[in-house]
């Protein structure tokens, strides 16, 4: 039996506000209609109701089977509210239960239903469904591009609490993708059209007991006022919005506040309010690891950006480990899920032809054996090529040290030839601050002088070629001492944080640091 915390259960209440506000106003229409049609929503209703009640009381990971059961059976009736509630119900425990392929295959289903029904407001929960699928995946863009695409068959205005609560669902989805994107623009436009939907609904007499939805809308227009340069009116909101936060519910009721008041505290020197308010977002998402990752990429360039580079290091180290273990894990269902994928794009994008829906289904799978087939091939056949690099950097190096044993080194043929040997030898590019007119002074060129040679030989910027110094140092140092660690070669070399130092190995090199001590040392082993 998997026991729920406080936080999971408040988390999973929150999920369900949406599926209960559709079935309540759908059972306020049935009563509108004329006997029959009473008798049959009273029994859609009530199977609806019973799917709910499965999903409240859900224990184990087969819980989804009894509701699919309940659900075929609404189907096969007709379809209405009730049953596509039910979906949605049904969708939400899959995902419970890790079963992400055929929660994307039943959301695009619900997609095409809606659809039929002309049910815009199904059709935008399944968008939403899928957005946050593919946002578990590690696809922000393609998340954020099926949230706007749901929230486009809403209206912009209204005063209907059903489709107040998916819109504003919706809005703070994208703001979330808009996040993890660093779009600025995007937080700024769905913040903004968030707060105007929770203020025409308060306006309305509507009231939320948790005070999530005033929070949020407050923290959104904070953030806003913060990236157009204005802190005052910033802290002014969230001062607001603090004095409605309910300490009894856990700090994801209100994480977009924290999240936002970290930003504007760092922007006003205070890093240890901005890192306190960081940490309280990576204790909430203990247990949802595709938001903690987010978290600690702001904390990371939080303590980078206060010169805190050791702190820093270790998060970003954290966050490394947290991403290869995300990665492992999508791995092994990698095939079965992106098959099913493919599949229910395919039948979504070629609904409208059954002719060409079985001829697609066979070409796409065709493809996806062929693709993995080329895949495979071409990464044993890049492996030997990084192989066969690897050993021809090892011979260059025992003949440059050969070398440099058996006979002085001689008078450097050219300017940059010296630039060469000074940094081989004094090792500058150790320091992080090496620029233009340090590599400029070494030579006793100008700075403009040095980047015009650098850029005519090299055909590299003067940082290009600084950290070109520092891959190539690193590689020696994977070679020589493969047990060192990424973060103590970035830090040593200058790199600043190993983020950085994987981008530029992987740059000059075509792998990155970790591939090459692996293939180093199969390569010794041959």
């Amino acid at each position: 039996m998997v026991s729920l915390t406080p936080t999971s259960l408040f988390i999973r209440r929150l999920s369900h506000f949406a599926i209960f506000l559709i079935i309540a106003a759908a059972a306020v229409c049935a009563g509108c209609s004329d006997d029959n049609q009473d008798g049959r929503e009273g029994d859609s209703l009530r199977r609806a109701l019973g799917v709910q009640r499965l999903r409240n009381l859900a224990n184990g990971r087969e819980v989804s089977g009894q509701i699919a059961v309940i659900v075929d059976s609404m189907r096969q009736a007709r379809h209405d509210i009730y049953y596509f509630s039910a979906v949605n119900v049904l969708i939400d425990q899959l995902f419970t239960e890790g079963k992400f392929a055929m929660a994307d295959s039943l959301a695009s289903e619900m997609i095409h239903e809606a659809a039929q029904e002309r049910d815009s407001v199904a059709q935008a929960i399944a968008h939403r469904i899928r957005g946050q699928m593919f946002y578990k995946l590690s696809r922000q863009q393609k998340a954020y591009d099926e949230f706007r695409q749901g929230r486009s068959l809403l209206p912009d205005s209204t005063t209907d609490l059903q489709v107040f609560s998916n819109t504003a669902s919706i809005e703070e989805w994208i703001w979330i993708a808009a996040h993890a994107l660093n779009d600025t623009a995007g937080m700024n436009r769905y913040g903004a059209m968030y707060a105007e939907s929770v203020a025409r609904m308060m306006v309305t007499g509507w009231r939320d007991s948790t005070a999530h939805f005033p929070v949020t809308a407050l923290a959104f227009e904070a953030s806003r006022s913060l990236s157009e340069g204005d802190p005052v009116t910033a802290r002014h909101k969230l001062t607001l919005a603090s004095g409605m936060i309910d300490k009894k519910y856990p700090a994801n009721a209100y994480e977009h506040f924290y999240e936002v008041r970290s930003r504007l505290n760092a922007a006003s020197g205070n890093i240890h309010e901005a890192v306190a308010d960081i940490d309280t977002l990576i204790a909430a998402y203990r247990s949802f690891p595709w938001f903690l990752r987010i978290a600690l990429r702001d904390k990371a360039n939080l303590l980078a950006g206060a010169d805190r580079n050791e702190e820093a290091v270790a998060i970003m180290s954290r966050l490394i480990m947290l991403n290869d273990s995300l990665n492992s894990e999508q791995t092994d269902r990698q095939l079965s899920d992106l098959t099913t994928l493919y599949r229910s794009e395919l039948d979504r994008e070629h609904r409208n032809s059954e002719r060409l829906k079985t001829i697609s289904l066979i070409v796409i799978i065709a493809l996806l054996t062929v693709m993995l087939v080329i895949s495979f091939i071409n990464v044993r056949r890049q492996r030997r090529k990084n192989i066969i690099l690897i050993e021809r950097m090892r011979d260059f190096d025992k003949q440059r040290v050969a070398c440099r044993d058996d006979k002085q080194p001689s008078a450097p043929g050219s300017v940059m030839e010296l630039l060469d040997r000074k940094m081989l030898t004094d090792r500058h590019f150790t320091n992080p601050a090496l620029g233009r007119k340090e590599l400029a002074a070494m030579v006793g060129l100008t700075p403009d002088e040095l980047g015009a040679m650098i850029k005519a030989e090299r055909g590299q910027t003067v940082v290009g070629y600084i950290n070109a110094c520092r891959a190539e140092e690193a590689r020696r140092i994977l070679e020589a001492a493969p047990d060192t660690a990424i973060a103590t070669i970035a830090a040593d070399l200058g790199f600043g944080t190993p983020r950085t130092m994987q981008r530029v190995f992987h740059m000059h090199f075509g792998m990155s640091p970790t591939q090459f001590k692996e293939l180093s040392k199969e390569s010794r082993n041959r």
